[in-house]
């Protein structure tokens, strides 16, 4: 009676490290990915939602609670993203996201969308919208180049 019941603990314990062996091989998988940043599926899939609730806007649908998740998602995956690169699509993707925002009177969240642009890819097209949108806003705009002009003048 021994035997089988040491036996059968040592196979619960094989087993335990197999089964729990699984979800750390995943989560190096994933940290993998995270460090390699986004991929053009990813890029595309974003691309994709934003593109679909921005239809709804434009449609004056309402948002449902997933898609109300699926923008903040969105957001959320992009601020990370910047965190482990600053590929210039994504300028894009803040810009289209910043919009969004922005239609759904969420303008908070919209100026910050525009002020990554300008901060993080001054050097892209989006840049310029992203000041022009902000500026209709209402909101006062200083460049780090308009800044060190006005030090100097001083």
């Amino acid at each position: 009676m021994k035997k089988i019941l040491s036996l059968l603990l040592t196979l619960v314990f094989v087993f335990g490290l197999f089964i729990m062996d699984k979800p750390v091989e995943a989560a190096k998988k994933n940290s993998k990915k995270a460090a390699k940043g986004m991929t053009s599926d990813e890029f595309d899939k974003i691309n994709q939602t934003i593109d679909t609730l921005t239809k709804k806007v434009y449609a004056k649908s309402l948002f449902s609670p997933q898609e109300n998740e699926e923008m903040i998602d969105v957001k959320i995956k992009l601020d990370n993203e910047l965190l482990i690169s600053q590929e210039p699509s994504l300028s894009q993707l803040y810009y289209k996201i910043g919009n969004l925002y922005k239609a759904r009177g969420l303008n908070t969240t919209a100026i910050d969308c525009y002020q990554i642009i300008l901060e993080n890819f001054a050097q892209t097209p989006f840049a310029t919208k992203a000041k022009r949108e902000l500026e209709s806003m209402g909101i006062k705009i200083e460049l780090p180049s308009q800044y060190n002009q006005e030090e100097e003048e001083e």
